[in-house]
């Protein structure tokens, strides 16, 4: 499947070389009206059309006069084969459509018109990219903003399972972002990958839009709490748990519960990277430090001694440290020596020991 960007770069190879070839097949006056519309020409696309000709004719890539007007740019040669009755929802070889060619570019006005006449705001093309896609790619916020309020799917997800959100999450763009959460955008669907749009933006490196979207995906987190709560309190006959009770729980209890070892981590780091180390991480909704081997557990170190927590040096480099040692164990894979089977066994059971200190340390918290 091709992305957004591999699509432009073939759409400017065949406007800059197939275009002259395929016009040989049709008849002068239709080569008249793709010449004038690929120009933006707004006299020769009038004479063409009260020549007679037909507006919807399509090249050997079923790419219309209008598709070129609208990849092009040409506001007025747009509007003129509208008025001459050119169908707003062509579709090219690719299945893209008119709105989506013209959602690339700034002029708003060029949406507004294809809305205006009917243009299908939820069209989608081969690899089920929508409209709205292609205008947060671009980061055309009021463009975004407009395809919204006409209705456009903000959830829909594409070919590779991904969303508008995550595209502009991916992209950096931090008032499309914004401008998407505050529409309804879902925080916490997973494209084809198993990832959110917060963890392709952590992967991305963009920690602006990380920090814009921490408070809906905590939210998310509590409300998913509540809803696991309100069942086992139905069966069980208590009364519902409000909001405010699940708040005063810790978000590092609702994080464990959740289980996402992505998600959690990404949370995580963001957390220590905002106190500037990870003793005396303080938990967002108790604001009481998190334990040492919670927070490990949250960021799936599960086989790291504690001991090494206790010698003063910072959590991840220790954490690290002992994770390096035990992955260069297991890729000497199974031991031959007696030494490598002493020093295999001597770490079996030092994981052994952490996974039993982080359970006991979970109970005593009620994590588990």
């Amino acid at each position: 499947m091709k992305t957004i960007q591999t699509k432009i770069i073939l759409f400017a190879l065949l406007l800059s070389t197939t275009v002259p070839f395929l016009l040989a097949e049709m008849d002068q006056v239709e080569k008249n009206l793709f010449k004038a519309a690929k120009m933006g020409e707004v006299v020769g696309v009038e004479k063409a059309i009260a020549a007679g000709a037909n507006v919807d004719v399509q090249d050997e890539e079923d790419v219309s006069a209008l598709i070129y007007a609208a990849e092009e740019g040409h506001l007025a040669a747009v509007r003129l084969l509208i008025e001459g009755g050119a169908n707003v929802n062509a579709k090219d070889g690719g299945n893209t459509s008119v709105l989506m060619y013209a959602a690339r570019h700034s002029n708003s006005e060029m949406v507004r018109l294809l809305i205006a006449n009917h243009a299908n705001v939820n069209a989608k093309d081969e690899d089920d990219t929508s409209v709205l896609m292609y205008a947060v790619y671009f980061g055309n916020l009021g463009v975004v903003k407009f395809l919204i309020e006409n209705g456009a799917n903000i959830n829909v997800q594409d070919g590779f399972g991904q969303t508008a959100l995550m595209k502009a999450a991916a992209k950096g763009s931090l008032e499309v972002v914004r401008l998407l959460i505050e529409s309804g955008a879902n925080v916490d669907v997973q494209d084809g990958s198993g990832q959110t749009a917060i963890e392709i933006a952590e992967k991305e490196g963009k920690i602006k839009i990380v920090e814009i979207m921490m408070p809906f995906v905590i939210e998310k987190i509590a409300i998913a709490e509540k809803q696991r709560q309100k069942l086992t309190r139905e069966q069980d006959g208590i009364d519902l748990i409000s909001m405010d009770d699940i708040t005063k729980e810790p978000l590092s209890k609702l994080m464990i519960l959740n289980k996402r070892l992505f998600l959690r981590k990404t949370i995580m780091d963001h957390m220590i990277s905002k106190a500037g180390s990870p003793e005396g991480i303080l938990d967002p909704f108790t604001r009481k430090p998190i334990p040492a081997e919670i927070q490990l557990a949250l960021l799936g170190y599960f086989s790291l001694p504690m001991d090494l927590l206790k010698s003063g040096g910072p959590i991840y480099e220790d954490a690290k440290d002992l994770q390096q040692r035990e992955n260069w164990i297991v890729m000497t894979g199974e031991p031959e020596t007696e030494k490598e089977k002493k020093e295999l066994e001597e770490l079996e059971n030092e994981a052994a020991g952490f996974r039993k200190r982080i359970r006991d340390t979970l109970t005593r918290y009620n994590y588990s």
